[in-house]
């Protein structure tokens, strides 16, 4: 869980921060969904090797995966494909998630956006997205 503030000078630059935000987050959702689509291929290639080697007499192909689980940390050597695959649909999904909820944010926004009134704002985010906004006049 990642806490900070930021501080802005008015309703309209932090509504410019929230579309910043928006954009930095689907531009990383796309370089992540084009190693997913790489990473099914691998997936379905080594799908289909296993179905081979089973076919050719070996009855359950070993597992690469090896995985340390630490405190606050899984390492994972040599992770399968699909196992890997996994992980970052479910990143994907997180990132869809936190781009949809700027997007409302946003969109509740407006009722400010003919508001030009020179104001201290800081707002309160919780894993980079705004709680609580505090306005000072």
């Amino acid at each position: 869980m990642v806490i900070y503030i930021r501080k802005f000078r008015s309703l309209y630059e932090f509504q410019s921060s929230i579309d910043e935000d928006i954009s930095e987050m689907k531009k990383h959702l796309g370089e992540l969904l084009r190693v997913i689509e790489n990473l099914r291929a691998r997936a379905d290639n080594e799908k289909a090797l296993k179905e081979l080697l089973v076919k050719l007499g070996m009855n359950h192909p070993e597992k690469r995966s090896n995985v340390i689980s630490l405190k606050n940390l899984k390492i994972v050597v040599n992770p399968a494909a699909e196992d890997e695959l996994q992980s970052l649909e479910s990143l994907a999904e997180l990132i869809s998630r936190r781009i949809t909820t700027l997007q409302n944010i946003k969109k509740e926004l407006e009722l400010f956006s003919n508001v030009n009134v020179e104001a201290e704002i800081e707002v309160v985010y919780l894993d980079n997205i705004p709680k609580e906004v505090y306005i000072r006049y």
